[in-house]
C-alpha cells in the first residue's frame, strides 16, 4: 500500500513522475499507474490502489479537468476524506471539488514553498498510522541540551588528518567497488553500524558544497561516538549516484543501517529529509524533516545525529551524547565556510589545496574559538605541501606555510576542549617537523586507548613502515586487517607498504570479486602481483587502470611498472615523454628506469630544513636513497632512522639500456 495515490492527466505525465519522485526523497511512497489509457471503469489493480492508498493527489490541470477518470479517482479521495488537490496550471478544480482548499503548484519545483504545504497536508492526513510517514519538527522527539564543546572520542580528528596526508595515507581514489555486494556482510553487520550517504543537492542552484558538507558532519558526529561503527565517508561517498541496492552498499560497506537523505537551500531557509533505511531488508526505520531559518543551520546537523545515534541505541547518556556530537562552534557563517573548505578537498580536483586553505582562514577568522578549525587548517596545509597528495598548493611558500602551521597548532592547543583534540594537534606538530618517534607515541596511545579502532592500527603501522620497523608495522597492518576484513583496498596498501608481501599476495587472492572494484585496490594489487611475479596477470589489471583511472600520473606509473617487469625498457622509456604532474611520478619513473641522478635531482628541492617530513615520507619506498639529502640525513640521524644498506625494486626495475655496438 503506497502512502499516496496521484490521480493525473496522461498530458501530464512528466509533472506527475517529478513529484512522484520528490516525494519518495522524503519518505513518503507514492503510486501512479503509467499505463493506463483511460476507459469507463477502474482496473482491478487502480482501484484496489486507490482504495488502499492513504491519501490521494489529484493534479489539476487545463486537460485533467475535463478527463472523467481523473474525477472519478479524486471522488474517491473526497469521499474518504483524504483528498489533496494541487493547482498545476492555475485551472480551478471542477465543480464539486471546489470546497476542499487547494495547494498552488504553478511555480514549484522552483518554489521550494508548496511542496513544504502538500507534506504538512499529506501529514495532516495520514497522522501517526504509517510508519513511514515523514516526521516535522514540531513532532520530532525534543534535542537533546548542547553543551556547545567539541569533543572527539579516541583519535578521529587524527585519522582524519593522516587520511588528508598522502604520505600516511589510504588516498582518496576515483571509481569505486563494481559488481552486486554481499547481502551477507550486511545481514551480519553489527547492527550499531551505520553509513552517511551523501545527501542529495534539491536546491534551485547548486549548493552540493552544502549538501555534501552536512552529510560529512553527521558522519563526523556520528563518530565520535564510542560504540557506533561508521563507514568512512570517502567510501560512503562512492556510492553517490545510488545505483545498487541499499543491501548492496550495506554489504560493501559493512553497515547493518544506512542514511539517507536530501538538503534544499535558500537564502534564508534550509529544508533537510532524511530516512534511515535497514541496509537488509531496504525498510525504512524512521524519516523525519526539518523546515528551518537558515541560521539554524547547525542545530539541524547536531539534532539529525542525535536522532541517529538515540535510534541506534549508543550507551551514552544524553549529556555525554549532546558533547560528542556537537558541531564546536556557533558561528554559522563559520561553520559554512568549514563546509565550503571540505567540498574542495572532497571534489577529487588537483591543485586545490590553496582553495580549502583560504576557506578554513576564514572559519577561523570568523570563530577564533573553533579549535577544529584551527586543526583542519594545519592539516590542509600538511596536505598541501606532501608529494603524495591531491591537494598540493601550487607555487607554495613553504615557509611562510610551516610558520602558518605553527600558529594553526598553537591555536588549537590554547583552544582544545578534550584530551584527544590536543592529541590531534600534538600528533600534527610531531608529524610535521618530522619527529616520527613522537607522533608513533602518540598514535600507540590510541590504540591501547580504543583497540578496536582500525585507522588508528593502519596509521601506526605506516609510522612503523616509515621508521624502519617492518616486522612491527606488517604486525599492525595485520592487525588493521582482521579488524575490517571488509575493506581490502586499504587493507592490501598497508600490506604492501609493509613488505609483507606473501600476506598481500593472500589477502588479493581471497577477496571476493565484488570487492575489487576500487581504483585503489587494483592499482595496490598490481603492485603486488609484480612483486611476486605474477606478471600476466597483473598485465589485467594494468588494461583495467588505464581504462578507469582518471589521473594521467597513476596510469603512467602503473603502465611504466608493468612495462619494466615485461623487459620491455623502450616501452617504459617512450612513457616518460608524458610529463609527470606530480614529482612523486617523475621520480618514481626515472627510478625504475635506472636514472637515478635524474631522479635525486627531481627531489632535492624538497630537502629543506623546515616541514621535512616530504621527503621522510619516501622512506616507505625500498628503492628510495635518502643520502644524497643531507637535511633528510640529519633528521634520520635524530630518528635513529636505519639507511638502508642496499635499494631493491618490488615490482622490478627496467633491465639496464643496451650498450650501442661499435
Amino acid at each position: 500500500m503506497a502512502d499516496v495515490f496521484i490521480s493525473y492527466s496522461r498530458t501530464d505525465k512528466n509533472i506527475a513522475e517529478q513529484l512522484a519522485v520528490a516525494l519518495e526523497a522524503a519518505g513518503i511512497s507514492s503510486w501512479l499507474d503509467q499505463h493506463l489509457q483511460g476507459g469507463s471503469t477502474f482496473t482491478d489493480v487502480t482501484e484496489q490502489e486507490l482504495v488502499d492508498a492513504a491519501s490521494v493527489v489529484v493534479l489539476w490541470t487545463d486537460t485533467s479537468v475535463k478527463s472523467n477518470w481523473v474525477k472519478d479517482e479524486a471522488q474517491v479521495g473526497r469521499e474518504q476524506g483524504k483528498l489533496v488537490p494541487l493547482l498545476i496550471d492555475g485551472t480551478l478544480p471542477p465543480l464539486g471539488f471546489r470546497q476542499i482548499q487547494a495547494i498552488d503548484f504553478t511555480n514549484w519545483p522552483k518554489d521550494t514553498v508548496p511542496f513544504g504545504a502538500l507534506t504538512g497536508a499529506l501529514q495532516a492526513i495520514m497522522g501517526d498510522a504509517n510508519s513511514s510517514l515523514i516526521v516535522s519538527d514540531e513532532s520530532a522527539p525534543p534535542a537533546l541540551p548542547s553543551r556547545k564543546s567539541l569533543i572527539m572520542a579516541g583519535m578521529a580528528a587524527i585519522t582524519l588528518a593522516v587520511a588528508a596526508a598522502g604520505g600516511l595515507g589510504y588516498w582518496v581514489w576515483g571509481g569505486g567497488l563494481s559488481g552486486s555486494g554481499n547481502e551477507a556482510s550486511a545481514e551480519q553487520a553489527d547492527a550499531k553500524s551505520i553509513a552517511i550517504l551523501p545527501f542529495r543537492d534539491l536546491s534551485a542552484e547548486s549548493q552540493s558544497w552544502f549538501s555534501d558538507g552536512l552529510a560529512q558532519e553527521i558522519s563526523a558526529a556520528l563518530s565520535r561516538t564510542p560504540d557506533l561503527k561508521v563507514a568512512p565517508i570517502a567510501e560512503s561517498f562512492r556510492f553517490r549516484e545510488r545505483q545498487q541496492s541499499m543491501s548492496d552498499i550495506g554489504g560493501e560497506l559493512g553497515v547493518a543501517r544506512v542514511l539517507d537523505g536530501s538538503v534544499r537551500r535558500s537564502e534564508d531557509r534550509i529544508v533537510v529529509d532524511i530516512e534511515l533505511i535497514d541496509a537488509q531488508s531496504g525498510d525504512r526505520l524512521f524519516t523525519q524533516r526539518y523546515d528551518r531559518p537558515l541560521a539554524d543551520t547547525i542545530t539541524v546537523q547536531e539534532e539529525i545525529a542525535t536522532r541517529v545515534a538515540r535510534a541506534l541505541n549508543t550507551a551514552l547518556d544524553p549529556a555525554a551524547l549532546a558533547e560528542l556530537i556537537d558541531s564546536g562552534t556557533n558561528s554559522v557563517e563559520a561553520y559554512e565556510a568549514f563546509l565550503r573548505a571540505q567540498g574542495f578537498t572532497f571534489s577529487g580536483e588537483d591543485g586545490n589545496g590553496q582553495a580549502s586553505l583560504e576557506q578554513y582562514r576564514r572559519a577561523q577568522e570568523l570563530d577564533p574559538s573553533w579549535s577544529r578549525a584551527h586543526i583542519a587548517a594545519a592539516s590542509n596545509i600538511v596536505d598541501g605541501l606532501s608529494l603524495a597528495s591531491f591537494s598540493y598548493i601550487n607555487d607554495a611558500d613553504r615557509a611562510a606555510l610551516s610558520a602558518e602551521f605553527d600558529r594553526n597548532i598553537e591555536a588549537a592547543e590554547r583552544t582544545a576542549r578534550s584530551a584527544s583534540e590536543r592529541d590531534t594537534a600534538l600528533y600534527l606538530r610531531h608529524y610535521f617537523s618530522g619527529d616520527l618517534n613522537a607522533a608513533l607515541r602518540v598514535i600507540t596511545r590510541n590504540t591501547e586507548r580504543a583497540p578496536e579502532d582500525a585507522d588508528s592500527w593502519r596509521t601506526k603501522g605506516n609510522l612503523e613502515d616509515l621508521l624502519g620497523r617492518n616486522d612491527a608495522a606488517a604486525a599492525s597492518a595485520a592487525r588493521a586487517s582482521a579488524l575490517e576484513p571488509d575493506r581490502p583496498h586499504l587493507n592490501i596498501n598497508n600490506l604492501y607498504d609493509a613488505r609483507a608481501y606473501d600476506e598481500a599476495e593472500a589477502l588479493y587472492d581471497a577477496t571476493p570479486a565484488d570487492h575489487r572494484g576500487s581504483m585503489l585496490f587494483l592499482y595496490q594489487s598490481h603492485r603486488v602481483l609484480l612483486s611476486v611475479g605474477r606478471v600476466e596477470e597483473a598485465a589485467r589489471l594494468a588494461r583495467e587502470i588505464r581504462s578507469y583511472e582518471p589521473s594521467r600520473d597513476s596510469r603512467m606509473i602503473v603502465d611504466i611498472r608493468q612495462a619494466c617487469a615485461q623487459g620491455d625498457r623502450a616501452g617504459a622509456n617512450a612513457l616518460m615523454d608524458i610529463e609527470a604532474e606530480y614529482a612523486n611520478t617523475q621520480w618514481q619513473a626515472l627510478m625504475y628506469l635506472g636514472r637515478t641522478e635524474e631522479a635525486v635531482e627531481v627531489m632535492r628541492p624538497y630537502d629543506f630544513a623546515e616541514a621535512p617530513f616530504p621527503l621522510l615520507e619516501l622512506l616507505s619506498y625500498p628503492f628510495f636513497d635518502p643520502r644524497p639529502y643531507p637535511n633528510l640525513m640529519a633528521v634520520m640521524a635524530r630518528q635513529n632512522i636505519p639507511v638502508p644498506d642496499r635499494l631493491f625494486f618490488n615490482p622490478p626495475a627496467c633491465p639496464p639500456a643496451k650498450e650501442e655496438s661499435v
